[in-house]
């Protein structure tokens, strides 16, 4: 149970960076009742209600970023917005977008975009060609009981009036600016299993030629269960990357890391004669984010403690973070530990990236012990207790410890106390000045404990 806890949790931290976004995979909620709308929106909901058909009702998109029903944008490029107003007709299966303009203080209809399905699962407004306009990329689910799990995209630019540009299926999509010139384009991933001979592939489709269209296929694994994440955002410092985290397992998972060049979709962990999951193979699911906050998207992988003497369920495992080094490697970024349970996570110290383990503290409490290790002679010596103790329960817990602590924060009617095991250890001569490496200044010690949600 813990580690479930652990998938979802992680699963609910997402990260997207700034100019990409992620259509994921989840089941929509109904949202048919008309969200409340700004002031300005609200002007034009008068004229949106003239036109609306009978079952029709506004409808705001799945889009986790907030997207409303009435959308002011500039489509055209000209400094003026237009208004693209979302609907759905639930007892019709129909749904779509009216596209409003500004005349004289009024507003009228010029466009409408019509669909059949249940639900939209997302909608934006991007620059694909240049120039200061944007098109509306829309996607939809049309059955929720599809087994494939297949939703559909089209692609519109405004002019005079809203035309398609690209029509096209999809299991996950993301659009970013993969090419690095400030315009977006957009990858479809299909993943189909349920035929006889399974597929699976990325399409990459932007302009070329004047028209938009699917310009680079790349196959990738059709056995694995799916994807539980993808996101776009800066892989390096200066290249965008797709971010294909899958699970491959009962429970384990894999990232695969595309990149774009010259028009061309790579995946960056192939061709090197090893097996594509290799280098980000991790016994549980966790998400690809930018976990240190500095811009670039790091791979999550699991370590396991260096006498692991628990249960698959019961390991305390240690998250290690990496970032794509711009080659074929990854670069060991940061370490650490959660415990979605108890709302705990330690990020390691640099001093603690290597040599240093976790456990549990062996009272039966299973709270965090941290462990320096001694590789040459195959042990492991505590240095830290971290327990998340009730406020009620504190004084009566405190009195049981064997060793000098501090109260390193509080939460939700819990303290965070660190126990300094460290000062009671028997430690060999041959190791003492590696040991005492690994203690921390009790202030230091807490910026280092933090909570998980």
């Amino acid at each position: 149970m813990k580690r479930l806890l652990l998938f979802f949790a992680i699963i609910s931290l997402v990260q997207l960076t700034s100019g990409c976004f992620v259509v994921g995979a989840r089941a929509p909620g109904d949202l048919m009742e008309s969200p409340s709308l700004k002031n300005e929106q609200q002007t034009i909901k008068a004229y949106i209600d003239e036109e609306l058909q009978s079952g029709e009702t506004l409808y705001k998109p799945e889009n986790p970023d907030g997207m409303s029903a009435i959308n002011l944008v500039d489509l055209d490029g000209d400094g003026s917005d237009e208004a693209v107003v979302y609907y759905k007709d639930g007892s019709n299966y129909k749904l779509g977008a009216y596209v409003f303009v500004s005349a004289g203080g009024a507003w009228e209809l010029v466009s409408k975009i019509e669909s059949s399905g249940v639900d939209i699962s997302y909608s934006g407004f991007y620059e694909l060609n240049g120039g200061g306009s944007k098109e509306i990329v829309m996607a939809w689910s049309a059955d929720k009981l599809d087994i494939q799990m297949n939703k559909y995209v089209s692609v519109y630019t405004y002019g005079e009036k809203v035309e398609e540009l690209y029509h096209d299926s999809y299991t996950e999509m993301v659009v970013g600016d993969f090419y690095g010139n400030s315009n977006s384009e957009i990858l479809l991933l299909n993943l189909d299993r349920n035929v006889s001979e399974p597929s699976s592939t990325g399409r990459l489709v932007a302009f070329s030629d004047g028209s938009l269209k699917a310009i680079d296929k790349i196959n990738l694994d059709p056995y694995i269960n799916g994807y539980y994440n993808v996101v776009s955002g800066l892989a390096s410092p200066d290249k965008t990357g797709i971010f294909l985290d899958m699970g491959i397992g009962a429970h384990s998972a894999a990232t695969y890391l595309l990149v774009v060049e010259e028009g061309k979709i790579e995946n960056v962990f192939s061709g090197d004669g090893s097996s594509f999951y290799s280098k980000t193979s991790k016994a549980y699911a966790v998400e690809s984010m930018d976990i240190n906050g500095d811009g670039i998207i790091e791979i999550g992988t699991y370590e396991e403690p260096y006498i692991n003497e628990y249960s698959m369920a019961d390991t305390p495992w240690i998250i290690n973070w990496h970032q794509w080094d711009g080659k074929k490697d990854l670069d060991l970024t940061m370490k650490m530990y959660v415990d979605s349970e108890k709302d705990l996570r330690v990020d390691f110290p640099d001093k603690w990236q290597k040599d240093v383990t976790v456990g549990y503290s062996g009272d039966g409490t299973k709270d965090l012990q941290i462990s320096y290790v001694d590789e040459n002679a195959g042990q492991t010596y505590p240095l830290y207790n971290v327990r998340v103790i009730s406020n009620d329960k504190l004084s009566e817990r405190v009195e049981t410890f064997g060793s000098e602590y501090f109260e390193s924060m509080y939460k939700g009617g819990k303290t965070y106390v660190v126990e300094k095991i460290y000062m009671n250890q028997q430690i060999p001569s041959s190791i003492e000045r590696e040991y005492a490496e690994k203690i921390i200044d009790d202030e230091e010690m807490k910026r280092f404990i933090k909570t998980w949600r």
